[in-house]
């Protein structure tokens, strides 16, 4: 007797694995929802947060997006681990996408006791939305993952999209859970929100503090802006704004050698934008400014340090606090003069990786580290080296300069003086009077 052909079969507890355990933090997997709303050509997604403690909180996020046909839940939305998204294909709209493997979503379906998502394909009429609920507690009972099916249903939608609901969530938002999701959101595209077309709406009555950090933003106030772009042939060129906007200084990057090679510097990496906001805090800095000292500050703490941004969307833990992978605060320590820190910044590496050469690891917080990667790092350091070394030399010409006034100044004063004396005093006083201040606390005349 022929034996059946069998495959593998998975216990409940391996969605635990690949869902709870792997990505552990509630922003995370809100963000993963989010990537699917921009992988989905959305050109703007609502992320509503409503929280009961007795029966769990909700968490509604809704797109404009292309939606998904039956034939999409079927064989994308409900594979796991796979993904009809290829890294080098561009949407309809020319986006890259950004989401991947499918694990990051389920990651955030599990978040919830419950999962109700309904979706209409951009194709279909308002009566031909589909929709699908999980339950998760069903998979408790079972022994097997395949045990418990998943009817898709017909649904209705006015407009087309995706609208996923995540009720009886877990976990509670305590104070450091909030600050976490409001920096991730805020930091998703804002404070750097120019040059994209799509939006992130949040809807948080219980958290109005997260609502606020997504307006707020204080760009305009950096005493000095750096941009650094490394080149499709591996070059770099650098140059520093004041905060009017004109150029203090400019570099090619020869004009930043490493240590291991001298001449001109090239990086082997895909073309790269470095950008970086840099604040003095000190009155006359602040002199004019729409903002406060205080207010700055306080915005810093939540979206300061240097982001890594693939294609459009922030990639953790890059400029996260703790994770200083350009080693500025290190640098200032040992070297405090003229260098800015996580404190007193916010920047952002901006990476378009066309050819999908940046590979994030599976957990979706960070890149592998790469050859390329290194070298992205490498190019960003360089410039804030380069940024350094430039406002150094203008503080020690500024040094030179005082001590130069410094020695002119008594100088000029006595000059001055002397001169006062010959013209106001009758010519008889004048000798006794010249005589006195020569013998005074002037000491003697040069």
């Amino acid at each position: 007797m022929e034996s059946p052909i069998l495959g593998f079969r998975f216990a409940p507890s391996i969605l635990v694995r690949l869902g709870e355990e792997l990505v552990p933090n509630l922003d995370q997997a809100i963000i993963e929802l989010i990537r699917n709303s921009y992988d989905a050509d959305a050109s703007e997604c609502t992320v509503e947060i409503k929280m009961d403690t007795i029966n769990g909180g909700t968490i509604k996020i809704s797109d404009n997006g292309s939606g998904m046909t039956h034939h999409q839940i079927l064989n994308n939305w409900l594979v796991l681990g796979g993904s009809s998204k290829e890294s080098t294909k561009l949407t309809p709209k020319g986006r890259r996408t950004v989401g991947d493997k499918g694990l990051g979503r389920l990651a955030a379906l599990r978040a919830g006791s419950s999962v109700e998502m309904t979706t209409r394909h951009l194709s279909e009429q308002a009566d031909e939305a589909h929709s699908i609920t999980i339950e998760w507690s069903k998979y408790d009972k079972a022994t097997v993952v395949e045990e418990i099916g998943l009817p898709i249903e017909k649904s209705t939608r006015k407009n087309h999209g995706t609208t996923t609901i995540l009720k009886g969530i877990k976990r509670t938002l305590g104070r450091s859970e909030t600050d976490r999701l409001g920096r991730s959101i805020v930091l998703l595209t804002s404070p750097f929100h120019e040059g994209t077309d799509f939006r992130i709406n949040l809807i948080a009555p219980d958290f109005p503090e997260l609502e606020a950090r997504v307006r707020n933003g204080y760009l305009d106030d950096a005493e000095y802006v750096l941009r650094a772009d490394l080149l499709p042939d591996g070059s770099g060129y650098a140059e520093v704004l004041d905060f009017k906007g004109d150029v203090l200084y400019s570099a090619t990057s020869n004009e930043w050698p490493t240590k291991k090679q001298k001449g001109q510097v090239i990086y082997s990496a895909p073309p790269t934008t470095f950008e970086l906001y840099s604040y003095i805090f000190n009155r006359n800095a602040f002199a004019g400014r729409g903002s406060t000292i205080a207010e700055v500050k306080n915005w810093l703490k939540v979206v300061g340090g240097v982001h890594f941004y693939h294609r459009q969307f922030r990639v953790p833990p890059y400029g996260d606090p703790g994770h200083d992978w350009l080693d500025m605060n290190l640098s200032r320590a040992r070297s405090p003069e003229e260098r800015p820190s996580t404190n007193t910044s916010v920047g952002r590496v901006i990476v378009d990786d066309p050819d999908g050469i940046l590979k994030q690891k599976t957990d979706r917080v960070g890149f592998i580290e790469s050859d390329e990667f290194l070298e992205i790092r490498r190019f960003a350091k360089d410039a804030l080296e380069w940024f350094a070394r430039r406002r150094l030399r203008d503080a020690e010409a500024r040094r030179d300069f005082q001590k130069q006034e410094s020695r002119i100044a008594p100088t000029q004063a006595r000059a001055d003086l002397l001169d006062t004396i010959s013209q106001s005093l009758p010519a008889h006083e004048k000798e006794r009077a010249i005589k006195g201040f020569f013998a005074g606390s002037w000491g003697r005349a040069d």
